[in-house]
């Protein structure tokens, strides 16, 4: 077949095609460069939630180690100790990182080591059996009288 013997709608197309092809490559290239953004765009998303997740996780991590350091304080026999491991919970539990779960547990477990440290004397008996129990250590949150 020659050029002529082509059909009218094919040959108006042919004749488009010189002066649309430059604008259908540029399309095309403006889609794949669009694609392109859009995907680094998500991943760029991605990557920074995977990160606030990981520093979230890794500072949860770091406050829970310190409220062990609180407990492992308050639960030692030497007094300064105590004293300074009874005051880091202060600090602990107001921060963002503690969970309401976080606060009730530590408190349980704070109030069971005072109960406990309260019932010990210094020479190893219970309080039933010593002549004087040492002064009980308030909780600083805890209301007076409880």
């Amino acid at each position: 077949m020659t050029a002529s013997a082509l059909p009218y709608w094919l040959e108006v197309v042919r004749a488009l095609g010189a002066g649309i092809g430059p604008v259908l490559l540029f399309l095309t290239a403006a889609i794949a460069a669009l694609v392109a953004w859009m995907t680094c765009h998500r991943r760029r998303a991605a990557d920074d939630l995977a990160l606030r997740r990981r520093k979230e996780a890794d500072d949860r991590a770091e406050w829970w180690r310190r409220a062990q350091w609180a407990i492992d304080y308050v639960a030692d026999r030497d007094d300064e100790r105590t004293r300074i491991g009874s005051r880091a919970p202060d600090h602990l539990l107001v921060s963002e990182l503690a969970t309401d779960e976080d606060v009730v547990l530590i408190r349980g477990i704070l109030d069971a080591v005072i109960e406990g440290t309260r019932d010990r004397a210094y020479d190893g008996t219970t309080s039933q059996e010593a002549p004087a129990a040492p002064r009980a250590r308030r909780l600083p949150w805890s209301r007076p009288g409880e």
